[in-house]
């Protein structure tokens, strides 16, 4: 049986406390002509939905029955009070009713034809019992009038917004930067995300606000803190966002990493080859410089930090600061004894900062003359030095009688 005579009207509400559903239970069910079973539509495109009554129709109503749109805190009919069902605009809306009468089910079918920015919001139906108290269901179908993303923008550390792809490096300091990814205009908000080297951060927090009610947009701001290492320079810093219109946008900007270099002094050291405990040693200004740890480096061989003199050679370092709070270190190597591939190999002191950079200053263990180069030399120049004695000292006597001998000479002939 087809029932002709209720009306979509406005009423009187009552909250759903004062409301005995479980008694006259009333329910909303939604289909869909070109999203189902999506409530996500375009500007535009057709939407149905039905609401279904499941108690006697003949003493609950009073030929009466509603259907309105709740957007936010304001509650709006979608027909005047006192129009009939079959009388809906018709060039928006289109509403059918059918009564099942074994079944006790009243389905108010209802169609919105076109839809517009105006039915962005929740729908809930209702009716009045005998008593004209309007009963409401308590299920709502919430439409959402899709809408694509108008602006994109890329903040780093709080600076002028970057909007687009940009072709030259832009220049950060090493270290952690904040960056944000904020996507303006869709409906609902869109969702937005941040690239690094093309891998995805996951440690931000979004935040979706109402830019504007009607038409509905929204903003979604992911801000998060990257760590831009020196390693970075070269790689590409994206803004990433897509919205359930189908739509997306990319910011991609390449980095120049920079970073703050300590100021290091190496002075070079002379020694003789065997000399013992030979010592090469440098300073270091921080100067800013986020450092980690220091190391020596002689050819293929690298020393540490934390040896000590149980070891052929090792490092030590001394840590001071001045008046005005800047760290200065002191960095020692200690060499058990100068070998020859100490003089001919290129010695560097490198300080590893936190973002894994490496700063390098050559220093030179220069050659000098020494009282011997190995036992076996000793040894050799003891002997040669007694056999120079012995050979001086034999020259020295012909010498003297040669001597004589010739003033003899003279004195006699």
């Amino acid at each position: 049986m087809v029932v002709n005579n209720f009306y979509i009207c406005a009423g009187v509400f009552l909250s759903f406390a004062s409301l005995s559903l479980s008694q006259t239970p009333i329910e909303i069910k939604g289909s869909f002509t070109t999203l189902s079973p999506s409530n996500h539509v375009k500007l535009g495109e057709t939407l149905k939905f039905s609401c279904l009554i499941t108690t006697d129709i003949s003493s609950m109503f009073s030929n009466t029955f509603f259907i309105y749109r709740k957007d936010g805190e304001k509650r709006i009919t979608l027909a005047e009070k006192g129009i009939l069902l079959e009388e809906a605009d018709p060039n928006y809306y289109d509403v059918k009713h059918t009564y099942v009468v074994d079944s006790n089910t009243l389905d108010i079918q209802f169609t919105i034809l076109k839809v517009t920015d105006e039915d962005d919001g929740k729908l809930y139906c209702g009716a009045f019992n005998s008593k004209h108290v309007p009963l409401m269901g308590e299920q709502s179908l919430d439409i959402i009038v899709l809408r694509p993303l108008t602006n994109l923008k890329l903040i780093i550390d709080g600076l002028d917004p970057i909007t687009s792809n940009q072709d030259s490096q832009i220049e950060v300091k090493s270290g952690s930067h904040k960056v944000q990814c904020i996507a303006e205009g869709s409906n609902p908000a869109a969702k937005a995300e941040v690239y690094l080297h093309g891998e995805q951060d996951f440690n931000g927090t979004v935040t979706s606000v109402i830019l504007t009610e009607k038409p509905k947009t929204l903003r979604t701001n992911y801000t998060t803190y990257l760590y831009i290492a020196s390693a970075n320079t070269g790689h590409d810093l994206e803004c990433k966002a897509s919205s359930e219109y189908g739509d997306t946008k990319s910011i991609r900007v390449p980095l120049k990493v920079t970073v703050e270099e300590p100021k290091l002094n190496c002075t070079d050291t002379e020694a003789y080859e065997g000399q013992k405990d030979t010592q090469i040693i440098c300073t270091v200004d921080h100067h800013n410089s986020k450092l980690i740890g220091y190391k020596y480096q002689i050819g293929p061989n690298v020393y540490y930090p934390g040896g000590n003199r149980d070891e052929i050679n090792f490092v030590q370092t001394e840590d001071w600061f001045d008046d005005d709070g800047s760290k200065w270190t002191k960095v020692i190597l200690t060499l058990q004894k100068a070998e020859n591939e100490h003089f001919s190999s290129d010695i560097y002191l490198v300080a590893e900062h936190e973002d894994g950079h490496m700063s390098r200053m050559p220093v030179k263990l220069q050659r000098v003359e020494g009282p011997y180069l190995n036992d076996e030399d000793k040894e050799g120049r003891s002997r040669g030095n007694d056999d120079n004695s012995s050979n001086m000292l034999t020259l020295s006597v012909i010498t003297f009688w040669l001597s004589l001998l010739w003033s003899l000479g003279r004195r006699f002939f």
